[in-house]
Order: C-alpha cells, then sequence, then structure tokens
C-alpha cells in the first residue's frame, strides 16, 4: 500500500522526536549570544514552550544559556525589541553575533547553521502581515488572495528544497510551512473585514476546511510548531467566550483545558490566560486549577507570578496612578477626579476593537453627563503616531479627558495594571481605589448595571 507523503512526513517527525530522546542524557543544549550595540541589558528568548526567559547581557552584550528543551526547537531571540528566528538542535550548541546598529540587523552564526537561520529569517519577512502592506495580501478578494498566497508559500518550498539542511530539519519545516499557511487562511477573514471595514465576510468553503480538518488535540504539533498553538489556543478561548462572556472566561477555559490530553496545548492556552488574566476577586480556586493543569516548571513559575503582580489589582486595592499629557493641554493626574467614580479606556489608534468601542463611549458620556462619573481615555500609541492620535480625537470628536501615556505600553500606569492588551476598560471609585482592574467595555448591557448598582446615575 503507497503510504500519502503528509504521513510520511508526520512518521519524519516522530523518527526525529525518538532519536533526539535517545541522545545522551549528558548532552546540553546551549545558546551563546552577542548583541553588540544593544540599549538595553537583557536579551530575550522565546517560542518553545519550556524557553522563555530574559539573560542579562554582560559589558560586552553577550550572554550563554542552557535550555531544558527535549526535541529541537525553534525560537525567537532579540533585544531591545528586534527579533531574529533560531532553530537550535537539541544537545548542540549554538553561537550568534549580531550588530543592532547596523541598518539591517542580522544573525551571524559562529557555530551552527547560518543557511537555515538566514531561510528563516527571509521566511519570516516574507509572511509578516503588517499594517502597510496588509492590503498586498489579506485586503485582496479570495480568489486573488488564494493566487498570491499559495505563490508565496510555493517559492518558500523551492527556498526550503534547495536549502544546506539537514533532512531532520527539511521535514519539520515542510510541516512548519503547511501550519503557517492554514494559519493565514483562517486568520484571512478578520484582516479582510478590518481592513475593509466590514462586520461580515463570508470566504470559501475550502479556506476554512483546511482549519476545521485539524486535528486539534495533537502533542506533537503543538509541542513543535508556534502556529499550530498560536490557532488552538485562539479556539480555546474562543469557545470559551461563547460559552460564558468576559465574566466567565477563564473559568470557561479551564473546563475546556480538563478536556485537552496534549500537555502542550493545556501549557499554552495557560500562558494565554496569563496574558489576560485579571482577577475579579480572591481567586485561589482559580491559581490551584491553573498549576493542577499545568505539566512545564516554566508554566507553573508564570502563574505563580502571574497572580502574585495581579495580588495589587483587586477590588478595594488602591489604584495606580498616573500624569498624563491632556489633548486640551497641560498633564492630568488621577488624583484629579478624586471625589467621582472614573470609567477608563485605555486604547490606541491602530487598535480596531478600540475604535468600535468609541460609539458606545460617547453615548455613556452623553447619558451620564450629569453624574458623578468622569470618563478617561488614555491612549498608549507610540511615539511615531502622536499626531494621528490629536488627529483623530478631532476627526471623531472624541470627548471625555483624552490622554495619552508617556511610554506606551511601557508607561508605569499601563505596566501597574498589566495592560498587554488593549482594549481595556478600569473602573475607579471617589476614594481612588479600584473597583474593577477589567471592567465592562462601553457597550455592554453589564456596565449600565454596574453603574445602577452604584447609584451612578
Amino acid at each position: 500500500m503507497k503510504v500519502p507523503y503528509f504521513m510520511l512526513a508526520i512518521l519524519g517527525i516522530a523518527l526525529l522526536v525518538s532519536s533526539c530522546q535517545e541522545e545522551s542524557p549528558e548532552q546540553l543544549t546551549i545558546i551563546k549570544g552577542t548583541f553588540k550595540n544593544a540599549t538595553t541589558t537583557e536579551a530575550y528568548l522565546w517560542g518553545n514552550l519550556r524557553v522563555s526567559r530574559l539573560s542579562e547581557l554582560d559589558e560586552n552584550g553577550s550572554f550563554t544559556d542552557t535550555l531544558d528543551i527535549d526535541a529541537d526547537a525553534y525560537l525567537t531571540t532579540g533585544a531591545g525589541g528586534i527579533d531574529f528566528p533560531l532553530f537550535i538542535k537539541k544537545g548542540s550548541t549554538t553561537a550568534f553575533t549580531v550588530d543592532l546598529k547596523t541598518d539591517n540587523p542580522s544573525l551571524q552564526i559562529t557555530r551552527g547553521n547560518q543557511a537555515i537561520v538566514d531561510y528563516l529569517a527571509k521566511k519570516s519577512n516574507t509572511l509578516t502581515i503588517t499594517r502597510d502592506n496588509s492590503s498586498e495580501l489579506v485586503g485582496k478578494e479570495p480568489e486573488a488572495f488564494k493566487q498570491k498566497l499559495d505563490s508565496i508559500f510555493n517559492s518558500l518550498k523551492k527556498n526550503l528544497s534547495s536549502l544546506t539542511a539537514d533532512t531532520s530539519f527539511k521535514i519539520l519545516e515542510e510541516q512548519a510551512l503547511k501550519f503557517d499557511q492554514i494559519y493565514i487562511y483562517n486568520e484571512y477573514p478578520l484582516w479582510y473585514k478590518n481592513i475593509h471595514q466590514l462586520e461580515t465576510f463570508e470566504v470559501p468553503a475550502a479556506f476554512k476546511d483546511m482549519y476545521n480538518n485539524l486535528d486539534k488535540d495533537n502533542e506533537m504539533y503543538a509541542s513543535s510548531f508556534q502556529k499550530y498553538r498560536w490557532m488552538i489556543t485562539d479556539k480555546v478561548k474562543d469557545d470559551a467566550y461563547k460559552r460564558g462572556g468576559d465574566e466567565r472566561l477563564t473559568e470557561e477555559i479551564i473546563k475546556i483545558l480538563k478536556e485537552k490530553k496534549s500537555p502542550s496545548i493545556r501549557d499554552a492556552s495557560i500562558y494565554d490566560i496569563l496574558f489576560l488574566y485579571i482577577p475579579k476577586e480572591n481567586s485561589a480556586e482559580v491559581k490551584e486549577e491553573l498549576l493542577n493543569l499545568a505539566t512545564a516548571n516554566e508554566t507553573k513559575k508564570a502563574i505563580q507570578d502571574r497572580f502574585k503582580k495581579v495580588s495589587n489589582l483587586l477590588k478595594g486595592k488602591s489604584s495606580p496612578t498616573f500624569d498624563f499629557e491632556n489633548f486640551k493641554g497641560g498633564k492630568t493626574k488621577l488624583e484629579d477626579f478624586k471625589g467621582k467614580y472614573v470609567y477608563i479606556d485605555v486604547w490606541a489608534t491602530w487598535c480596531r476593537p478600540c475604535i468600535a468601542e468609541i460609539p458606545s463611549l460617547k453615548k455613556l458620556e452623553s447619558e451620564y453627563k450629569d453624574a458623578n462619573i468622569v470618563f478617561v481615555s488614555i491612549s498608549i500609541d507610540f511615539e511615531e503616531d502622536y499626531d494621528k492620535w490629536r488627529m483623530m480625537v478631532t476627526n471623531k470628536s472624541l470627548g471625555g479627558s483624552q490622554l495619552i501615556a508617556d511610554n506606551n505600553f511601557e508607561s508605569a500606569f499601563v505596566k501597574d495594571y498589566a495592560i498587554r492588551e488593549i482594549p481595556r476598560f478600569i473602573l475607579i471609585d471617589p476614594n481612588g481605589n479600584i473597583l474593577s482592574a477589567d471592567a465592562p467595555k462601553p457597550s455592554s448591557e453589564q456596565l449600565t448595571a454596574t453603574f445602577t448598582q452604584l447609584g451612578i446615575k
């Protein structure tokens, strides 16, 4: 019987993982990096579920790290916000240098395979979709989009076939390309709707089938391929939201994860929960549930660290404060609103979900204009978008107090509130204490119900 090529690829991956696991346990996986002209004192390394860490750079911009990985791994490293893809062989030593001061910095491998790194860098540049280039691919109509995307991946496959690399890497990368392609097909409807500002958009059934036919509880895929993990963890969150909305999101995610057999899917989903999770109340039970579901020690540590950080954001705690530039001039502090309830919208001009909430926010401002509550919008736009922020406030006639944070996501107020995704809404009482560090959005009926319970009218 002829075995399909796809199955041969899966078998090859299985044999690769098996052979890696048979290597001598004494063989360490080491990475050595040097970031010349770094403007930060730390380098980061992430991608594999067992590898997510910061490393201190010495006076030469160098670091050395020993990795706890049980198979070859795709990773990302960088310093100062510039990312570089890497492929690490289990049980090997990989070394590189990069000069961050050059116009187009690139990793130069001093121990390892330069050809693989160059291939991954070119692939990353090819597949990166930004605000500037999105219309060239995901803004196209379905048939044109398909032709363009298939052409891109055919080119990447040719690059891979001519690459000077081990067969084991090529087998793994062939599967990685499949998930890269399915990921873009799966995200295409959302990107298209955002670009063309549509409420609905229907794609051909064949686009959906690629994702729908995926095994969504596969440990081999989850441990090896980042795009697969992204798709499955997004699915977990979407299903949980449909079940429980904002209020019960975490509890529903936990229920879904209890049904998953793959440890890597559970761990990856937990990282996503922690990325978003802000407690409504003291939630020791949620913490224990997550610790019980986690497999890797790194995941358990991340749970402990996150709950320690957000423990200051419980109801009744004193709110972190701010002192930000006001659109109307001067600076505004949280203390300026003492004696009033404060509803804060953290947003940015590039955030479409944020902009979608503006009409509902303006309606609230009008309905509660005589109430004991103020509405504060804090933009975390980057410095280069400052003029765009001022223009949007003017063109959309935004009301309330329009402020802009002093250092986007790195602003102290933003970091103190553990904000990693926007929009985010915060409700503070007249004494400056937290009522909700993750309040309902303006379009939610739950928000007006909350206002009524507080006697705001």
